[in-house]
Order: structure tokens, then sequence, then C-alpha cells
């Protein structure tokens, strides 16, 4: 029986990030033989939130370890975390944390056996489980996404060590490590760059999910592979929805927009404040827009944490604290911790169109025929995989978000409906195939072990 590590860590709360690990663990599956293979995920298993992280995923089955390296804010309640910014003393806790946790875990990365030995004296009994899985493993998948990324801070070398760290891990013991597809830059620190580009290096296959990301690893004499986003492989839930909706206030009769939003501090610009003031107010006007026109609105939270950075109802009730009264009463919202990533793709194909922040939200639409606009943010994600699909006119840079903008889009969108499912429809067909070539390319550098 195969084992196989999936890093990094799982999150029940993020449906994106949810959906590319079971993906993952089905790629391994179809990989191995689901009767030849187990998959052990990574995630925190301490802490806030640790429960809901991981109760949809354990339910089916599945062996966690625990994360050998965590957030340097794990120590610490800080209201500051919850700003759209993050304070002087809260960069400082973090970073005495980071020192001290990158001197407790970087002797494991030597190429010198002695010194991981070394190391390894003083892992806890968690920390001992952890590194023997990674020892014992047959390979590490990493799952698909877009986390390796850097803007120029001077916090940006720390990111990157922690947030490859597990990667360069299973290098350092000699383990065979596949990226599955992902969004990789940019890398505007050169520090940060130099450790994303080693620990890709390492690896046995780099695959990237949008051409964007290909160019840029070029530049770097990184070879790459091309193949979809894992989550174009979800496949919904069975069940009607319909009276869950009903039931939410949701109107199955009428014309309805979805939307998703997220908080976010626009790292790496100037005056991040003011531009995310302009993205929720963009917002409040669209939807201003679209319910004078008769559509129903619903607010989707598709995304519930860990962290307040990633908590899509606090951006969801801005918008909804800035609409007149009478707008806000006819659209709806869904917060619902017991959703799965298979049971929100399948809400989102009772609407007609998608705006999505979350891009995962924009990949679940678009997989069951939603015609969507792609809010981009946070690396190459979401212009370069609606230029993939061939509708790359339909996303827009999360900091030039207005509602004229926005409008503009939906227009379009509106206009050039039919051509758009045409483009998506031709596309979807040919992304099915490529998944059967990626488990090729997995089993090709498997043989060459």
């Amino acid at each position: 029986m195969k084992q196989i590590l999936i890093i990094p860590g799982n999150t029940d709360l993020n449906r994106g990030d949810q959906a590319l690990v079971w993906e993952s663990v089905r790629l391994a599956e179809d990989v191995y033989g689901k009767n030849n293979v187990t998959c052990v995920l990574m995630s925190d298993l301490e802490g806030k939130n640790s429960y809901l992280q991981n109760r949809q995923t354990k339910e089916l089955g599945y062996d966690f370890v625990d994360s050998l390296i965590k957030h340097p804010g794990r120590k610490f309640d800080n209201k500051a975390e919850d700003s759209k910014s993050y304070s002087k003393m809260t960069l400082l806790q973090w970073g005495g944390q980071a020192i001290i946790d990158f001197i407790h875990t970087r002797p494991l990365l030597s190429r010198w056996r002695f010194v991981r030995t070394f190391g390894e004296i003083f892992l806890n009994r968690r920390e001992k489980e952890t590194l023997d899985m990674v020892k014992n493993c047959d390979a590490v998948f990493v799952k698909g996404g877009g986390f390796i990324h850097s803007y120029g801070g001077v916090t940006d070398p720390y990111f990157i060590y922690y947030l490859t760290y597990h990667i360069r891990l299973a290098t350092a013991y000699g383990k065979k490590v596949f990226v599955l597809p992902n969004s990789i830059g940019p890398l505007k620190n050169r520090l940060a760059r130099r450790i994303a580009l080693k620990s890709l290096r390492e690896c046995d296959l780099v695959t990237v999910r949008e051409n964007i990301s290909k160019e840029y690893l070029n530049n770097f004499q990184l070879d790459t592979e091309l193949f979809p986003d894992l989550g174009f492989f979800l496949k919904p839930v069975e069940d009607d929805m319909c009276d869950y909706l009903i039931s939410r206030g949701v109107p199955i009769g009428r014309k309805k927009v979805v939307l998703t939003l997220r908080p976010y501090r626009f790292q790496g610009f100037q005056h991040s404040d003011i531009l995310y003031k302009n993205y929720i107010n963009g917002f409040v006007s669209f939807v201003e827009y679209l319910c004078n026109r008769g559509f129903h609105v619903t607010f989707m939270a598709h995304t519930l944490g860990p962290s307040s950075h990633e908590d899509d109802r606090i951006a969801i009730r801005e918008v909804l604290d800035a609409l007149p009264n009478k707008v806000r009463e006819t659209t709806s919202y869904l917060e619902d911790f017991d959703l799965t990533c298979k049971d929100v793709e399948k809400i989102y194909s009772y609407y007609d169109y998608m705006v999505g922040t979350r891009f995962h939200s924009v990949i679940f639409s678009l997989i069951v025929g939603v015609p969507s606009i792609a809010i981009a943010y946070g690396g190459n994600k979401g212009k370069g995989i609606m230029e993939v699909l061939g509708n790359g006119g339909f996303s827009l840079d999360m900091d030039k978000v207005s509602g004229e903008k926005l409008i503009k889009a939906f227009e379009s969108l509106e206009t050039n409906k039919s051509e758009y499912l045409s483009n998506l429809n031709a596309k979807k067909e040919e992304i099915r195939s490529m998944r059967d070539l990626l488990i090729d390319r997995i089993r090709g550098r498997l043989s060459n072990s």
C-alpha cells in the first residue's frame, strides 16, 4: 500500500482549498489505483477553528498530521489581525516568533544528514509524528492553488520560507514531490524569489494552471507544464437544493446574480485602505444597479476563515451595511458552515450569473455553465485562468474595481453571453482530457525513480 502526503494545510472553511485537497486525493488514487494508496493530509490540528477546518474532510475517513511549521501569529490574540493592515506591535510579536520557528525548523532542511538528525532531537511528539510521515511516505503531492507569491515587503523571505517549508522538508529527506497546478508569482523580493525557486527546482514535477505563471517561471529557467486548475474536475452533489435556497429567501423563478467578496489587505499597494474602500463602494453601486434592473442578488460567504483575512463575511457585511434599506431587503445572504465545496458548486448552478472575488467560486460556476466575471487579486490566478478559458476580458483587477467598471463588464457579459458560453464549452472539453495527461506525467516521473 502506497502512502501519499498531501500538503500544505487542509481547511474546510475555504471551499476552494477544500476542493483542491479532495481533487488531489482523487488524483493520487487514480495515479496509483484506489485500492493501492492511502492519502494523509496536513493541517493545523490545534488552535482556533481546528475542528471546523477539518471536520468535513475527516468525515470522509482521511487521516491528518500536524503542520510542522505554523503561522507566527498563532500565540497572539491580537485584534490588529482583524484590520486591513498589521500594527507594528503585531509585526514585532510575529517577527520574534518567526525567528524562534526558523531556528527550530531550519536544521531539518540541511543537506547534511547529521545536522538533520541533530535537529530532530528538539522536536516534540506531534512534530516527530509529522516528520515520520514525511520520511515514510512514498510521495508528496502539493495541492493546487496560488499560495507562492510575494510583493516586495520586508517579511516576504520568511513568508515564502513558511509557505514552502514542507516542500523543502520532503526533498531534504529524498521524497518525490509533485506540484499540482498552481499559480506562482509575482516574486518581487529577491531573497523570497530565491527561496521559492530553489524549492520548486528540487521537485520532480512542477505544473501551473495558467500561462502567466508559466511565462514568469520560464524567465528563471524553471521548467513547468500547463494543466487546468484541479477545481475544474470537482463534481457537484446530485441533490436538488431548490428547497434549501427557497428557505433562505432565494426566489427560484427570477433572474439571479450571485456575488462572492473577500476582505483584502492589498499587500504591496500604496493607499491600501483607499483601495479596499473603493472595492466595497464599487460593489454597493453594482448591487443597487442589479436590483434596480430586477435581478435578485445573493451574497455567498464562500470562505469562512480560518483567519479574519480569509473570512468573506466581513466584506459582505460592509457592503450590506452600506446598501439602502429598500435594496438590502431584496437581497439574500448565504452563510452555512455545513456546506461542502460540492454543495456550494451545486448552489451556483441555480444562478444566471456569477461575479466572484473568490476565484474558485468562479471556477465552480463555470463548471456548471454559469457565465462569470472574476475579480483578480493575489498573483496571476484570476486573469491568467480567464485567459486560458478564452474569456480574458471578463477579469477585473481588484485594485481597479469601481461600480462603473462592474456595470460595464456585466453589461458586456449579458451582450456576449452566447459567445462566452461557446468559448467555455469548447475549453471544458479540452480541460477534461488534460486530467488523464497529468496522471500520465506523474506516473512517468514515478517510473523513473
